[in-house]
């Protein structure tokens, strides 16, 4: 009797005291090769808000539940692209290297043209339950 109670004890105590591992989300990594950018008439429909020119203040997003997103954007080309994530601009990331995104759960438009305006990256759409890698080369 004593060995079972033991037994049920150390079977306790293992599971009571085992690191508590957070879930993890499925990693996804997405190749996008550059492609020409023909100018047109009228302007690029994958941006809605530029890179501003000048101070003003960004507006706060509204806090959402759930976990936010990471996307990894790794630039294996020349050039520097900016980055729009829902056609909003987030930053510019310098020729070869490599940044952090975050976004909101739920479906997530990304989208990079070169600094210069003559290649683009994109659209590119991201789905929140996983985390994901976008390589951009030339």
């Amino acid at each position: 009797m004593k060995k079972l109670v033991l037994i049920i004890l150390v079977a306790f105590v293992a599971t009571a005291f085992a690191p508590v591992q957070a879930q993890q989300k499925a990693k996804k990594e997405v190749k996008t090769n550059a492609s020409v950018f023909e100018k047109s008439r009228g302007a690029d429909p994958n941006i809605k808000m530029d890179k501003p020119t000048n101070d003003t203040k960004a507006v706060q997003p509204e806090k959402s539940r759930g976990d936010l997103c990471t996307i990894t954007v790794n630039n294996y080309t020349p050039y520097g692209v900016d980055i729009y994530v829902d056609g909003d601009w987030v930053g510019t990331i310098s020729a070869y290297t490599k940044a952090y995104t975050t976004t909101y759960p739920g479906t997530t438009k990304i989208y990079g043209k070169s600094i210069g305006g003559t290649f683009y990256w994109g659209p590119q759409t991201f789905d929140c339950e996983y985390s994901y890698t976008w390589n951009l080369w030339e």
